[in-house]
């Protein structure tokens, strides 16, 4: 773990975000906490790649917390930084958010609800892979072949609900990993996968078709369903930790995305 500065960008109303933010520093996962405002002048859309020409050491010294603004807000401000610090490499971030739930010892990454809105068919494969990553380091590369399930409501069995979907899922070649189409229930119920005759363990990576279907999933698990689902959220595709929070997440939520950031990185 290297220990980070905090810059929360987006300065007002972040009681929630400086306070997870104080509690990081005090767990010793952080020095201290900085706060950058936005406004829409075109200096303040590039101060963060501007750091960058400061010599100050982004990737190894600071964690970026998205505060109280719009996700399009942030991320054209994060963007610009995470290209200026690979000018030689193509970036490209997706979000995923870990889900977890000790009450039926189940867990599983969520992907992509929230940075590509409406992901086109080559970008697909980046997500998993982003996706892949994460859950590859959350359990120390010591487990492979993760089961990835795409979410369509008619599954494999009924190609008519989502045809593109399902035709570019059965024309790709995923090698050794196990991607699937599949309803929500059964991506996330082993009994709903045994009543409906459906082999295999439940999803350890879901993947989404567009930004309406994931924050539908997102919330319905986390502010409406109350089953005990914990939320922790990050930026993946860069070489340090971006923390992308929904401004309706709990502090517990943007502690926990926090947390996973320091341990990641």
């Amino acid at each position: 773990m290297n220990k980070r500065n905090i810059m929360i960008v987006g300065g007002n109303n972040i009681e929630k975000q400086y306070s997870a933010c104080e509690w990081a520093t005090a767990q010793g996962l952080a020095h201290g906490i900085a706060i950058a405002p936005v406004t829409d002048s075109e200096e303040n859309k590039n101060f963060l790649a501007n750091m960058v020409k400061s010599n100050l050491d982004i990737e190894n010294g600071w964690m970026i917390v998205k505060g109280n603004v719009h996700t399009d807000e942030f991320l054209q401000r994060v963007i610009p930084l995470v290209k200026a610090l690979n000018p030689q490499k193509k970036v490209f971030l997706s979000h995923c958010a870990y889900f977890t739930n000790p009450y039926i010892n189940q867990e599983f990454i969520l992907t992509d609800g929230a940075c590509v809105p409406f992901p086109k068919p080559e970008q697909r494969t980046l997500i998993v892979q982003n996706a892949i990553d994460l859950y590859e380091r959350l359990h120390n590369h010591e487990i492979v072949s993760p089961n990835v399930s795409f979410i369509s409501a008619g599954g494999s069995d009924n190609p008519k609900t989502d045809p593109e979907l399902y035709d570019w899922w059965s024309n790709m070649d995923f090698g050794d990993i196990n991607v699937r189409l599949e309803q929500l229930d059964v991506a996330l119920n082993e009994e709903v996968r045994k009543s409906k005759g459906v082999s295999g363990k439940t999803a350890d990576i879901i993947v989404v078709k567009d930004i309406n279907q994931g924050n539908a999933i997102w919330k319905s698990l986390t502010a409406v369903s109350g089953c005990g689902w914990s939320v922790s959220g990050l930026l993946m595709g860069a070489n340090f930790p971006i923390i992308l929070s929904s401004r309706g997440d709990n502090i517990s939520s943007i502690k926990g995305s926090i947390k996973l950031g320091a341990m990641l990185y």
